[in-house]
């Protein structure tokens, strides 16, 4: 990922909220720069990098919905797998095969 940053008054980095989202930084959250190597590292509070981080925000809420966000990556195939398993589900229920949806 890259993005710009920008500083703003009163020496405050400011990351794009893209960038917060996908590494799960909220308001508050204490990060440390670090240069290493040529590159720049963000650490959560001094701790490990950000990117290393396990990236579940748990129970959130979305749209109004309370909606747990584990950070595991869901592939597309498990995505088509779970469409075509709820498609087959309502259809044996439309067609009477089975008594409940």
């Amino acid at each position: 990922m890259s993005a710009s940053l920008t500083f703003a008054a009163g020496s405050e980095l400011e990351l794009a909220q893209i960038v917060r989202e996908s590494l799960r930084l909220v308001d508050g959250d204490r990060v440390t720069v670090e240069r290493r190597d040529g590159e720049v590292v963000l650490r959560r509070g001094g701790g490990e990098p950000v990117a290393d981080q396990p990236l579940g925000r748990g129970l959130i809420r979305e749209n109004g919905l309370l909606v747990f966000d584990s950070g595991a990556d869901i592939g597309d195939a498990d995505i088509l797998r779970w469409i075509d398993e709820d498609r087959e589900r309502r259809m044996k229920y439309v067609t009477g095969i089975v008594d409940e949806p």
